[in-house]
């Protein structure tokens, strides 16, 4: 049975390079997507089936740890592995929260690749439909640049300190730190999922809501709606309002007529525009509704506001 297989990075050049290199190891896998942003693998994920996901950690607005959790809501039983230019040991940690198959290093070796699509083909091959999990199917010795996993399911995360120093003992000569038992136990915390307010820096939090404000800002001569943004990050409508007002005290709706009025604002002081230009360069068709909008939010009609200004 060959498996279907997502690639996910933001550099075209890794992409490519490792798609080839996955179809170069003969390995019963077929790259059927690949996506250079998180927003983009999740609308993969709900479009088509896939079994594996490997997916670069670092990457701008939704890092691979945040697209790894998304994952697991949209696809539980999907094997997830990530790739990583950076010997972070609390990527690590925070990967084993994901319960992810593998840990590759950047410059990913074509060995160590082979290993772990082998680990990830006897481990799906043993769960028949790839609903379960990898089991005793992962195991095996890191080698230089590449920190092996194994079982890291929600029972590792919630291993005693004793425990923890024997079962992830693996990843301290792997990311070459001379850690403490205190920091290997650490790797098996509680468990939960870091919060999605902006302060763990692998959640997109403010990066994402400037993204969005950049989004609109570019369209406004457009009929820009709530939908076609969550569409764009590849967030449900119900998720993405609920983000926005949570990270900024504002709904979507009211910040999307608080730019386009100001906006209008600074248009409105240049004599050479009349006033239904202005409103068609901010999305508004209906004069008599911009108008309308306008008073609303200032107090004054446009008209108003330029014999206010001088203008």
């Amino acid at each position: 049975m060959v498996y279907p297989m997502l690639l996910v990075d933001d550099e075209s050049v890794d992409l490519e390079w490792l798609k080839r290199r996955v179809a170069g190891c003969g390995k019963r896998f077929e790259v059927v997507a690949t996506a250079n942003s998180g927003f983009a693998a999740l609308r993969i994920l709900r479009e088509r089936p896939v079994d594996v996901m490997i997916s670069d950690i670092r990457m701008p607005i939704m890092s691979g740890l945040e697209l790894a959790e998304r994952a697991r809501e949209l696809r539980p039983e999907l094997r997830i592995v990530f790739a990583s230019g950076h010997n972070d040991f609390d990527y690590a940690k925070r990967a084993i929260r994901v319960s992810a198959s593998d840990y590759l290093l950047k410059p990913i070796d074509d060995r160590e690749l082979g290993d772990t699509l082998d680990r990830l083909i006897a481990a799906l091959d043993e769960a028949g439909s790839g609903r379960a999990g990898l089991g005793g199917a992962a195991h095996g010795t890191a080698g230089p640049g590449h920190a092996r996993l194994g079982d890291v399911g929600a029972a590792n995360a919630a291993a005693t300190d004793a425990g923890a120093s024997g079962r992830f003992a693996h990843f301290v000569p792997a990311y070459r730190l001379a850690a403490t038992e205190p920091a290997i136990a650490a790797l098996a915390d509680d468990g939960r999922s870091a919060p999605r307010d902006g302060s763990d820096p692998g959640m997109p939090g403010r990066k994402l809501i400037r993204a969005i404000r950049t989004y609109v800002a570019d369209r406004l001569e457009e009929k820009v709606t709530l939908g076609q943004v969550a569409d764009h990050f590849g967030f449900s409508p119900n998720y993405l309002g609920q983000l926005y007002k949570d990270e900024t005290g504002e709904h979507f709706s009211d910040y999307l007529i608080r730019v386009r009025i100001e906006r209008a604002c600074r248009l409105l002081l240049e004599p050479t525009l009349k006033v239904y230009e202005i409103a068609d360069r901010i999305g508004y068709r209906n004069i008599l509704y911009f108008n309308r909008q306008f008073k609303q939010r200032t107090g004054m009609t446009p008209g108003e506001y330029r014999r206010l200004h001088n203008v």
